[in-house]
């Protein structure tokens, strides 16, 4: 419904502010925590809107003058990582690792290459997707190692994508 799309597309604006208030920020994690979110599927949404809200934020604040009060950048990476190594559903933790490639913090490089041998192929779907903001050699050797290994058409679609987007190297491919 329209008032749904509504409640959607302003969480995803407020990713776009370049000084969001810690209000916004708080306002945030509040959606994304309700824990009510898994047992209705429009909270589900929301609650994932707005982590991948929180994830674009932090790449969103480079660049950006703020004070120590009003920079709340390290601390949304702080909880990300902390919120991936908690989760227990491979739902909760695709989405996290997609918020974390939002971050587009190369930071997250080991967080993120854990979860390339998970057992959910969503899981490892998401995770080689995360890291094509991840410019670093290893970002790219594991790319081209999880190419070689995996069985899974949809997740080798996903690395392909990922290492063209990337610009890979033809050697890789």
């Amino acid at each position: 419904n329209q008032n749904f799309q509504n409640r959607i597309s302003s969480l995803i604006s407020t990713a776009l502010l370049r000084k969001p208030t810690g209000e916004t920020y708080e306002f945030l994690w509040e959606i994304y925590n309700d824990k009510e979110k898994f047992k209705n599927k429009d909270k589900e949404i929301l609650g994932n809107s707005a982590i991948l809200a929180l994830g674009h934020y932090v790449n969103t604040q480079k660049g950006v003058t703020l004070t120590q009060k009003e920079d709340k950048t390290l601390l949304i990476k702080e909880k990300l990582k902390d919120e991936l190594q908690k989760v227990e559903t491979n739902s909760e933790k695709s989405i996290l690792l997609e918020a974390i490639g939002n971050t587009r913090d190369e930071s997250f490089f080991k967080d993120v290459k854990k979860f390339t041998d998970a057992k959910d192929l969503d899981t490892r779907k998401s995770a080689f997707h995360s890291m094509r903001f991840m410019k670093q050699k290893e970002a790219q050797l594991t790319l081209t190692e999880g190419l070689r290994k995996e069985q899974d058409a949809r997740v080798k679609d996903t690395i392909l994508d990922v290492m063209i987007s990337r610009k890979a190297d033809t050697e890789s491919l």
